[in-house]
């Protein structure tokens, strides 16, 4: 009788953890929608806009693509320029190889659109586990549903920097949960990217550390052991 209600018991609180996942393949289909709804609606968005009104950040790394892509590296008119997050920069050069600077602007802004799209799909990825893949739609499509998407018409290192700084947070989440070492070099390869693509975004790594840190408190008395497992990436992420 005490094993029965025990096995009940167990069951229930097994489906709490872990809620029912109705249809996986119709998940990932309305989260490829999703994607694609997002891009379309951003890179119309940018072809309203006819030229780099949004940000002067704008001329500048368009500017940039121009001369990477002419193989004179980081520079305007022979003059370098000190640009300490320069993903975007080589993101974009190839648009700019041999096309017009008008048609060279137009496909920056798609590309934009494109990758900054992306942010679904680690949105929905870390809500998945909690509340099931359908569900997971939700936070995802909140994510590009507000009024700052209209950044990813322009030339903005946000394209790049959200999606990617994203991940990373993502990434952190599975290795705290799994303490597998993978992923916690994903996240760190991600954190690098992001902090390359945006330089705000070097905060990643003391984020990191600090998670390490937390999660190591919350295994009281295990602390020491719960430090020792996080070794590799705690050194990293402190250093």
């Amino acid at each position: 009788m005490t094993a029965t209600a025990d096995s009940v018991a167990g069951e229930a609180s097994q489906g709490i953890a872990r809620p029912r996942d109705p249809g996986g393949t119709l998940a990932l289909a309305l989260l490829v929608l999703l994607y694609v709804l997002s891009a379309v609606v951003i890179t119309l968005l940018g072809r309203a806009q006819a030229g780099p009104l949004f940000s002067p950040d704008e001329f500048l790394y368009g500017a940039l693509a121009e001369s990477v892509a002419a193989g004179e590296g980081l520079s305007i008119r022979g003059a370098d320029q000190e640009i300490r997050a320069a993903l975007l920069v080589y993101v974009l050069a190839p648009a700019w190889k041999a096309a017009s600077t008008v048609d060279a602007y137009e496909t920056s802004k798609l590309i934009g659109a494109l990758a900054l799209s992306t942010i679904v799909v680690p949105v929905w990825l870390a809500a998945r586990p909690y509340v099931g893949q359908i569900f997971a739609l939700v936070p995802a499509a909140l994510c590009v549903l507000g009024a700052w998407m209209v950044v990813g018409g322009g030339l903005m290192t946000e394209n790049l920097a959200f999606p990617l700084g994203t991940a990373a947070l993502v990434a952190l989440v599975a290795y705290l949960r799994s303490e597998r070492l993978a992923w916690g070099l994903v996240f760190l390869g991600l954190a690098v990217a992001a902090s390359f693509g945006r330089a705000q975004l070097a905060v990643l790594f003391p984020i990191g550390a600090l998670a390490v840190l937390a999660d190591a408190g919350v295994s009281w008395p295990r602390w020491r052991e719960a430090l020792r497992a996080h070794r590799v990436i705690g050194g990293i992420t402190g250093a």
